[in-house]
């Protein structure tokens, strides 16, 4: 009973990096595409900043995720 207990617990750790997984590919798609689109703007700072900044907070989530199934 107890490990039927963990086996579920962990199936729910796995559904949820899963889906940050999911979210993270389907935002690292929305930027490749904003990416594509910049070149009319060539390079404003703030604009790529604010990407940047974006993936960053993107990277810790995906980090603090992997750290705490280790």
């Amino acid at each position: 009973m107890l490990l039927q207990r963990e086996l579920r617990g962990q199936q729910v750790d796995l559904g949820d990096v899963e889906h940050s997984l999911d979210d993270t590919i389907g935002y690292l798609q929305q930027v490749e595409t904003d990416l594509q689109h910049l070149d009319h703007v060539y390079g404003d700072p703030r604009f790529i900043e604010s990407h940047i900044k974006k993936v960053q907070v993107d990277q810790l989530k995906l980090y603090h995720n992997h750290t705490r199934f280790k």
